[in-house]
């Protein structure tokens, strides 16, 4: 197995406190032994047994609980003690292991990985593979790993599956449960047209059969055969994975038309009446004597790419036009000498009121008057270039000033928009 002779003893250094990591390096008292370094806490998904970190699902003697030793003769599986492994697992000295991602026995029983290697695809390395991700030096699929669903140590517990990073009762997207994860039989290599069906090295699995090759025009990316066309995960080659939110389309991330960004906040200010924080109605114009300009603020950080973006708009909510002429025009300007902590907080401020619509103009649009006090329609205004340079050099919370681009001193003239921030975006419009 993965044992090592210390003195006149055959221990496991992966998880001995008094072998951890080498013969004779013990841990100090209330310390564990996880993966070969010694700690405060067990990782990956391990539990702690009397201080040694082990894995309930194929530890021979902690087999589903700490201390539940299965007689001999029987391996330990998905947390049980039987005649026999499951699943495509291997018995290596009773317990029943992965050969493709466990740093103890990678490729073959024995065949332990270095300190600060990782197992993938059976080869000891120092990175993993094909979208998997290291979990204590073991490369998992976060998708549909039992001991590390969705993240890390995240391990689903008896009677449950992980499927597409969620624990659950049951696989889900047309994926079989195979001791607890839910696989692709079709492209799975170590699940291959049917549960515990693994290919032997050098071959992949393509359409629930073991090859040397993958067909159809798909790529062989760890082991699995990918349209790298289409998978977010592996974009134009194998692990370049789009960003949260973009599809993959030719080879190419981009972003899916009408990706929509909400606002952090929204409301106006005026040259005389006080601003309040609480005040979300983005009103710009005229009113009784008082001139008013909006705002708006986004996170960039919710930003996809700038490469992968064509074109962008505020979509805006109309619920309120007064105008004495026969139509209003509403500009987007940036913001240059407020902050937008100032900007969002209480009081009346001259120099803010100006720096909403002193900037460089971003984006405009014309609203007719179609005879209605309430029209109830969106408003979309077109971005320039200018705008986008701008969206796409922020830095955390960005805002935008928002007015009507002639102000007449004696007449009321007021573009209102909703005050509910749902209805209101910043919108992108791309493609790969």
């Amino acid at each position: 197995g993965s044992s090592t002779l210390c003195g006149d003893a055959c221990v496991n250094t992966i998880n001995d406190t008094l072998h951890c990591g080498a013969c004779d390096n013990a841990c100090v008292d209330g310390q564990v032994c996880a993966a070969g370094q010694c700690g405060l806490e067990c990782v990956g998904g391990s539990t702690d047994c009397s201080g040694s970190c082990v894995n309930l699902n194929n530890d021979v003697s902690n087999c589903g609980a700490c201390g539940n030793a299965c007689v001999d003769g029987q391996v330990c599986a998905a947390g049980q003690c039987g005649l026999e492994c499951v699943g495509g697992s291997t018995d290596c000295s009773g317990s029943c292991v992965n050969l493709n991602n466990d740093v103890s026995n990678c490729g073959a029983c024995g065949n332990a990985c270095t300190n600060g290697q990782v197992c993938a695809a059976g080869q000891c390395g120092l990175s993993c593979v094909g979208g998997s991700t290291n979990c204590s030096g073991s490369c998992v699929n976060l998708d549909n790993d039992g001991d590390n669903c969705g993240a890390c140590g995240n391990a689903c517990t008896n009677g449950q599956v992980c499927a597409a990073g969620q624990c659950g009762l049951e696989c889900v997207g047309g994926s079989t449960d195979c001791s607890g994860s839910c696989v692709n039989l079709n492209n799975d290599s170590d699940n291959c047209g049917a549960c515990g069906n693994a290919c032997v090295d050098g071959q992949i699995c393509v359409e629930g059969q073991c090859g040397l090759s993958c067909v159809g025009g798909s790529t062989n990316c760890g082991g699995l055969c990918v349209n790298t066309d289409s998978s977010v995960d592996h974009c134009g080659g194998c692990n370049q994975a789009c960003q949260y939110g973009l599809i993959c389309s030719e080879g190419n991330c981009g972003v899916p038309e009408g990706m929509e960004i909400r606002f952090v906040d929204q409301g106006w200010h005026s040259d005389d009446a006080p601003h309040s924080a609480n005040n979300e109605i983005i009103g710009v114009g005229l009113l009784e004597g008082d001139q008013y300009r909006g705002f708006i603020v986004v996170n960039s950080n919710n930003f996809p790419r700038r490469s992968a973006v064509f074109s962008a708009s505020l979509r805006l909510y109309l619920d309120w036009f007064l105008t004495n002429g026969t139509s209003e025009t509403v500009q987007v300007w940036s913001i240059d000498n407020t902050d937008v902590s100032t900007l969002r907080a209480n009081g009346t401020s001259a120099d803010i009121f100006a720096d909403l619509g002193s900037g460089t103009l971003l984006g405009s649009a014309t609203i007719n008057d179609n005879g209605e006090s309430r029209p109830n329609v969106f408003i979309n205004i077109e971005l320039n270039d200018d705008a986008l340079d701008a969206i796409f050099n922020a830095n955390g919370l960005m805002a935008l000033g928002i007015t009507v681009s002639t102000v007449d001193g004696n007449q009321n003239q007021l573009v209102r928009f909703d005050e509910n921030m749902d209805r209101n975006r910043l919108q992108f419009n791309g493609g790969p």
